[in-house]
């Protein structure tokens, strides 16, 4: 036997070795073949991918670089030389190498995989996406592909196709944990808190001391209004994970949420000293937390914090919101405004990138609801409904007072909160999807019961139940064809100190226009728009419109007036809503556990002129 032949035998056995797991004979074979050949191109892949495989990347860094040297045409050189610059955290060169790699190989599914988790790495998740769904479209069965690509549609808060890949996964392996977790997580984003619970127990009954699990479980149950249960599971987490700083900061949450403020920031200050790289927990801390003498030591350290260059964009942005609340406590108004804008920036970037807000669409669809449901239709379909008078919807922009109004109703004996439902919105846009015909009207009737059956959960056996879902206001007309008994309780706030509101806090769902100042001008006027609407087409007895200013100024008097349009006799338990031990999920828990107060009201002057396009909305009066 020759020596070329001797060498490819050595190369043929080290290949079977290395298929089998046989590490360390599979090294020795390659060697002494790259003994007899030192020239050898297959000698040295065969060791580099060895190296990678045994992690020791560096080494395998010198192989790889000199087999590509060798041939430049060969493909497998780059592509592990992609995976072993990914390991040792070398983001750029990796993907370069991967981009290489499919350039060589074209059909080759690994390589769009590789290619796909080195642009994850640099935050590219539209372009990766697209990787991952060029490997599935070359394997269709390989679980970790469509792993990949729910993930990457999971950075992009593209829940829905998420939860499909994650489906695809388990179809293929119903035992990978890992999927049936990022499965839960993609389920609660769409807020199908039911089928996150099964997941979760189904990981429970697999592994029973799943930290990760009991977390999912937690914040399932605290967001589908189940807070002794999620404190429960969010407990048994940390029981199993004592040092995880996360889940000591979630658990602060929930207890803050059922009103244990002190126990709540307890939890928040111990998750920071064992991981203080925490935006989310910094800003719970100063929203409610920080005394006077604590907010220029927790400046510095977010400061420090915002250092990180290898922190992620949501962890940048809640930083920013929390030192942007801690400077405007201390009076540094213009450090506060730039700290919000900044805030507002990476909290776009990280949720839509370079995708632009299109306002035309968006007024089109608003309009389109306008034309659907006017008078006429209303008047003319007045009996495809159902006739109940149980729910109360309280709507307005976001961050106007609806938890506010939400936490002193349900202080009544004879009221149930729901929380923010998007049933209606969710069904109209369904029916905005298609021909608007006799056949959506058909399907109004079941809705109505449907929705009826789900406000049971929070009040079977309440006179009321309030929705406070505040885009509400875009579903009034078809909310009034359902259910035409139901009142609407429409509270609007200072336009300015809304829209800083908005600006000054992160928001709990996406929301496209919230994160540029021109387009949340804009969408407050198309609110305006959309009132203006519903006030000429629904009927005064129906429709209750507060101010806020005069709730939290007068809040006696208000407070008996939204008592009475609710058809209750008078409580005087509804004048402590901060008492109210319902679990509240919104931005605005930390106020909403304070008594009723008004310092909130004319906020727009602490930032009078670095307001920007919020301005607009100022009179003349109030401009001099």
């Amino acid at each position: 036997m020759d020596t070329s032949e001797r060498y490819l035998n050595l190369i043929e056995e080290a290949e079977v070795a290395l298929a089998s797991g046989r590490l360390d004979e599979a090294q020795q074979l390659a060697k002494d073949a790259a003994l007899l050949y030192p020239a050898g191109l297959e000698a040295l892949v065969v060791l580099g991918v060895i190296s990678v495989r045994k992690n020791e990347c560096e080494a395998a860094l010198q192989f790889l670089l000199r087999a590509a040297d060798m041939d430049p045409q060969c493909m497998e050189p780059p592509h592990w030389l992609s995976v072993a610059y990914r390991r040792l955290g070398w983001a750029s060169e990796a993907t370069a190498q991967a981009r290489r790699s499919t350039e060589l190989s074209g059909g080759n599914p690994n390589s769009w995989n590789q290619l796909g988790l080195c642009l994850l790495d640099l935050g590219e998740s539209t372009e990766a996406a697209s990787c991952f769904q060029r490997a599935i479209d070359l394997a269709p069965r390989i679980a970790p592909f469509w792993e990949n690509l729910g993930k990457a549609l999971l950075v992009q808060l593209d829940a829905a196709p998420a939860a499909a890949a994650f489906r695809e996964v388990l179809a293929i392996d119903p035992r990978r944990l890992n999927a049936l977790l990022l499965l839960g997580e993609a389920l609660l984003q769409v807020r199908d808190f039911g089928a996150t619970i099964v997941c979760a127990h189904r990981i429970l009954l697999m592994d029973p001391n799943s930290s990760a699990a009991n977390h999912l479980l937690a914040r399932a149950y605290l967001d589908d209004q189940w807070p002794a249960k999620a404190i429960e599971h969010a407990k048994r987490a940390l029981d199993i994970e004592p040092e995880n700083a996360s889940l000591m900061a979630h658990l602060g949450f929930s207890l803050h949420a059922v009103g244990r403020v002190d126990e709540a920031i307890a939890q928040v200050r111990r998750s920071l000293v064992v991981e203080p790289r925490q935006g989310y927990a910094y800003f719970l801390l100063v929203q409610h937390g920080a005394d006077d003498g604590e907010r220029g030591r927790l400046i510095c350290q977010m400061e420090d914090v915002c250092r990180d260059e290898t922190l992620g964009l949501e962890q940048q942005s809640m930083l920013q919101y929390a030192i942007g609340r801690a400077e405007e406590d201390t009076g540094d108004f213009e450090s506060a405004m730039y700290h919000y804008d900044e805030a507002n920036r990476l909290a776009r970037k990280r949720s839509y990138g370079d995708r632009p807000f299109v306002r035309e669409s968006y007024a089109m669809r608003l309009e389109t609801i306008r034309d659907r449901f006017n008078q006429r239709l209303l008047s003319e379909h007045s009996h495809v409904g159902v006739p109940n008078d149980q729910p109360v919807f309280v709507i307005g922009s976001i961050r106007s007072g609806t938890t506010l109004v939400e936490q002193i109703l349900s202080c009544h004996s004879c009221v149930g909160a729901a929380g923010e439902q998007s049933f209606w919105l969710d069904f109209q846009e369904r029916g905005l999807n298609r021909q608007f015909s006799d056949t959506f009207l058909s399907e109004i009737e079941p809705a109505s019961r449907a929705y009826l059956e789900l406000l049971r959960r929070f009040g079977a056996a309440k006179a009321r139940v309030i929705d406070k879902m505040p885009t509400n206001y875009q579903a009034l007309g078809l909310i009034r064809l359902a259910l035409p008994d139901a009142k609407f309780i429409h509270i609007h706030r200072h336009p300015v100190d809304t829209c800083l509101s908005i600006w000054a806090t992160p928001n709990a769902i996406r929301t496209d226009w919230a994160n540029v100042k021109e387009n949340v001008v804009f969408a407050y006027r198309e609110y305006l728009h959309m009132m203006e609407h519903w006030r000429n087409a629904i009927p005064r007895d129906k429709l209750l419109e507060i101010e806020y200013e005069d709730l939290v100024s007068e809040p006696e008097r208000m407070t008996r007036n939204l008592v009475s349009f609710c058809g209750l006799e008078w409580e005087s338990t509804c004048l402590r809503p901060e008492e109210n031990q319902r679990a509240i999920l919104t931005p605005s828990l930390w106020q909403a556990r304070r008594p009723v107060y008004a310092t909130s009201t004319k906020r727009w002057r602490k930032f009078e002129h670095r307001l920007g396009p919020f301005g607009e909305f100022l009179t003349a009066d109030e401009l001099k």
